[in-house]
């Protein structure tokens, strides 16, 4: 935090000497003053207050772009962030803090409002001015992960691939990616209408792919990502998502072998012992009921 100040005053200090009258300078050494002083609540509204009156001014627009950090980094008014970062970028499109505030337009979007179709939006626009971009590998994966959460599985497993695609000396985005797919077909199945929680089938015969054959392609994706992953957190929660698929599937003593199989190399084993208790009452409310 200290150095994020440290920061901040820096590029006020290089601004002051050449722009703004007198009134205005005043003005922006008491936002910083106050600022400064941890008082964050007044400094975002004194520096707003500057660019009100200096829109077209250098100054301004930086005192703009402060008050939009201050309200997302030390405030976490987020709407109220987005609103001033998005006004930056009307202002000064080309300005030194343009690039910076997409990149937290994007991070409200996805992190802090969960705003996905927004999100999505604004990482393709994102993608397509630059595509050369350092972040392009993490906005691509988060396009996915803003697909899935809006149950739009189909297009995400398209975005995780396109992720896959690209992600040759990326193996830990790559892992994750490859699990998401999994995750993907797995939301499918669940989805699908001939799949039930008591691990039967309903009857009747499907035009698309069935659950089943989701299941079948979520086991595929992972065990690819035990393969080529061994060792990754993305393989440990492979390993838990196969006995997902196969207790959705009413294969019990198979899930449970499974659990018993992962042991110790799951690194929180309370969650095994959850997951085989539930498996076992289940298992036991279907013996009871088959007596009845």
């Amino acid at each position: 935090m200290r150095r994020v100040r440290l920061i901040f005053l820096a590029a006020a200090l290089l601004v002051l000497p050449s722009c703004g009258g007198s009134s205005i300078k005043t003005d922006y050494i008491l936002a910083e003053k106050l600022w400064e002083e941890g008082s964050y609540q007044p400094a975002a509204r004194q520096f707003e207050r500057i660019f009100l009156k200096d829109q077209k001014g250098k100054l301004g627009q930086q005192a703009l772009y402060r008050a939009a950090t201050t309200q997302f980094l030390f405030l976490r008014e987020y709407p109220e962030a987005l609103r001033l970062f998005t006004k930056y970028l009307e202002v000064a499109p080309t300005g030194p803090a343009a690039r910076d505030a997409q990149l937290q337009i994007g991070e409200i979007y996805f992190n802090k409002t969960a705003q996905y179709e927004n999100a999505i939006a604004h990482y393709r626009k994102w993608l397509k001015d630059n595509p050369s971009a350092p972040e392009n590998l993490e906005f691509h994966y988060r396009i996915g992960r803003a697909q899935f959460f809006l149950w739009q599985f189909e297009d995400s497993i398209r975005s995780f691939e396109s992720v896959l695609a690209q992600s040759a000396t990326h193996p830990a985005t790559a892992s994750e990616a490859a699990y998401q797919i999994g995750m993907a077909h797995l939301s499918l199945a669940a989805q699908s209408p001939l799949s039930t929680r008591s691990g039967t089938e309903e009857e009747g015969v499907a035009e698309s792919m069935d659950s089943s054959e989701w299941h079948r392609l979520a086991v595929k994706a992972f065990e690819t990502v035990e393969k080529q992953y061994p060792g990754s957190k993305a393989a440990q929660q492979a390993a838990l998502g196969i006995v997902t698929s196969l207790e959705e599937r009413g294969l019990w003593e198979d899930a449970l072998k499974r659990l018993n199989e992962m042991g110790e190399r799951y690194p929180i084993p309370q969650i095994l012992k959850i997951r085989t208790h539930r498996i076992q009452e289940r298992m036991s409310k279907r013996t009871t009921s088959t007596r009845r």
